[in-house]
């Protein structure tokens, strides 16, 4: 497959969630103090790695997994990948996923692997590269390669990101930096993630229980996944942009045990993104991303 910039028709992204709101404050710019006191900034770009898989998928388990696991967290590839476990309600119906609702942050990322009307599961996708299957035995060698062409590119901009739990709403405070002069329509967005879930998982014919799941989307701390504005129009070299997103961790759902998070074990993962609309299309761009653990 060719590496292209992926696109996806426009969608009418409203804010809102099932299990919990979120806002953020409006974008703040400042310039970059040249001296020994001024805040630092990673020069390296990460890629964002997006796992679609179903707990009762059988190549999910038996092959997708495994080749995830071989990408997403190989110590060769910490500084340069992060990785998001979308779970689907394909080819069966999955209680972890978060698809029912074009608002929720799985049902907005899984509009990155339709194709006609249909996705499936297990897929791999690498934004810009075009989404292939999780289960075929080329597939990590393929997304190790997709990581690491990404990463050496230069960054256009990156982020640090703090974060603050202010009576029970969390402040995700992001600061992007610009490292080069560039033009775009520009968004940041933080998507919520766990480890430690368990569940259960279809491998190799069996169902294996207890199954425990990482890295699995839970929710956004932004409006939308695809990020809520930072900078629209020209940016220069050093030009630092503010951005707070706000949210907040439901205590339970009742309806369903595996729907609980735990604080203890939650990360956010704090994407920038590039939108470029032409007539209807819309192509989505990771310009960089940082994952930070959620405090207590």
């Amino acid at each position: 497959m060719k590496n292209k910039f992926l696109q996806i028709s426009m969608l009418a992204l409203t804010a809102g969630s099932l299990i919990f709101t979120s806002c953020s404050k409006e974008s703040t710019t400042s310039s970059d103090p040249n001296n020994s006191n001024a805040e630092t900034f990673k020069s390296t770009k990460k890629a964002l790695f997006l796992y679609y898989t179903g707990s009762e998928c059988n190549p999910c388990g038996s092959a997708g997994i495994p080749n995830y696991d071989a990408v997403a967290n190989d110590l060769n590839m910490k500084d340069k990948v992060i990785g998001v476990v979308v779970h689907t309600n394909a080819p069966a119906k999955d209680s972890m996923a978060d698809v029912s609702d074009a608002n929720t942050a799985g049902g907005e990322l899984i509009q990155l692997i339709i194709s006609g009307g249909s996705y499936s599961a297990p897929t791999f996708l690498v934004p810009p590269n075009a989404p292939s299957s999780g289960s075929a035995s080329t597939a990590r060698t393929a997304y190790a390669g997709y990581v690491n062409t990404f990463s050496t590119q230069a960054p256009v901009a990156a982020v640090n990101v703090s974060i603050k739990n202010v009576d029970g709403i969390y402040n995700v405070i992001t600061r992007t930096k610009f490292l080069k002069d560039d033009k775009g329509d520009f968004k940041v967005s933080a998507l919520v993630i766990e480890d430690g879930v368990v569940y259960h998982q279809v491998a190799n014919s069996k169902m294996v229980t207890p199954y425990t799941h990482n890295q699995v989307l839970r929710g956004k701390f932004s409006t939308s996944a695809f990020g809520d504005d930072l900078k629209n129009g020209n940016v220069t070299s050093g030009e630092i942009v503010e951005k707070t997103l706000l949210g907040f961790v439901p205590v339970n759902i009742p309806s369903t045990s595996v729907r609980y998070w735990n604080k203890a074990n939650l990360s956010v993962v704090v994407v920038v993104w590039r939108h470029t609309t032409v007539g209807t299309t819309k192509t989505i761009e990771v310009i960089n991303c940082e994952k930070v653990k959620l405090p207590l």
